[in-house]
């Protein structure tokens, strides 16, 4: 089996989508923060991805243009729904959580957002090196119904090359854009942790 990086897989799950999936994808996003966290990842307008009839046509050749880290933050923010789900639903044990914590949760999710997106987000984090990346791919590497098919790294490898992206030139993600997730991700973390506190009550 051919092993691939996880910038490599990262690229490939958004690959996966299917035009009218990634369109569907999108445009469950609204207009909040995701959304915009998807704009300027691809160096767009909101505005312009909202009123696209078809998103994924405008989203998708970005991807492949530029620097690695703008496919990473591009998949952040397409999964941003499914990882608040995951986030909300892991409760104490969001922060860090452990393979068992991931077992108990990965079944909801799939039934909620679909096998395609939960890879997506699994991929999505290792590559910002967020506590959970190791317990991330450990799933994606043992668990089938993450598999990603092999299509859609030789489609990604196609586009990347058609459009001047790479793989490899830098790191996944600039230092100010793995900031920036990371304190989204800890601001979300938080977030829910005040909210079970006070139900608690």
């Amino acid at each position: 089996m051919t092993e691939h990086n996880i910038l490599e897989r990262v690229s490939a799950a958004i690959a996966a989508f299917s035009e009218a999936d990634l369109n569907d994808a999108i445009r469950a996003l609204g207009e909040g923060e995701h959304l915009q966290s998807l704009a300027q990842a691809l160096n767009a307008k909101k505005p312009a991805v909202l009123a696209h009839p078809n998103p994924a046509e405008l989203v998708r050749p970005r991807v492949y243009i530029g620097p690695p880290g703008r496919r990473v933050l591009a998949a952040l923010s397409i999964a941003g729904p499914c990882s608040d789900d995951c986030i909300d639903t892991l409760g104490d044990a969001a922060q860090e959580p452990n393979r068992e914590d991931m077992d108990t949760v990965l079944d909801g999710l799939i039934e909620r957002w679909g096998a395609q997106m939960v890879t997506l987000m699994l991929t999505a984090y290792p590559a910002m090196d967020a506590p959970c990346g190791p317990v991330f791919i450990d799933i994606l590497d043992s668990d089938a119904r993450f598999a990603i098919p092999q299509a859609s790294f030789t489609a990604v490898a196609e586009a990347i090359e058609a459009n001047g992206g790479s793989h490899s030139a830098g790191p996944a993600m600039d230092e100010r854009g793995l900031e920036r997730a990371r304190k989204e991700r800890a601001a979300r973390i938080a977030q829910e942790a005040k909210q079970r506190k006070k139900r608690r009550k």
